[in-house]
């Protein structure tokens, strides 16, 4: 992967844990709503006009934030306070992490949890060389430690990319 793929996956990442909302389901609910073929003319006439964060991005009342590019919604990040208080319930203890290998399939990763993920991220990237989707999804246990894994998707399947544990402490 190249480069500035990393760098911009990094940096969708580092949005995920600066983004901050007040009302998580709320928040959920306008994310679990956006389509990632929605124009920027549609989202806005749903949602109101958003706050101009930077240059193509969109923060939408805190809800969340969306990249554009030439009107195309390109990415979306569910805006929290706590991944924990977002993520998908697991009764996993997420020591198992390591054993995770980047091009899993989401169905293993989602047995190892425990159910499913809450997605948190997406992102369609448009370069020739890193084209493709890639999603960010999220799991808390009761201990307060938080798994987020980024998938991207290959040939129809979604597939681990990378997997991090977030101790409760941390968060």
């Amino acid at each position: 992967m190249k480069k500035t793929c990393k760098t911009l996956l990094l940096s969708l990442l580092v949005l995920v844990f600066a983004c901050a909302a007040a009302h998580c389901e709320e928040t959920a609910s306008v994310y679990d709503d956006i389509s990632m073929t929605e124009l920027l003319n549609d989202l806005v006439a749903r949602l109101g006009e958003p706050l101009l964060t930077e240059d193509g991005y969109y923060d939408f009342g805190g809800a969340l934030v969306a990249a554009y590019e030439s009107g195309r919604l390109k990415g979306k990040i569910l805006a929290f306070d706590d991944i924990a208080a977002v993520a998908a319930p697991s009764q996993a203890d997420f020591t198992q992490a390591h054993s995770l290998r980047q091009g899993a399939s989401i169905e293993s990763v989602e047995e190892l949890m425990g159910g499913s993920g809450r997605e948190i991220a997406m992102l369609r990237l448009s370069d020739e060389e890193n084209a493709g989707s890639r999603r960010v999804l999220a799991w808390a246990n009761e201990a307060g430690d938080a798994m987020e894994a980024l998938f991207e998707l290959d040939d129809g399947q979604w597939v681990l990319f990378a997997a991090v544990r977030i101790p409760a402490a941390a968060h």
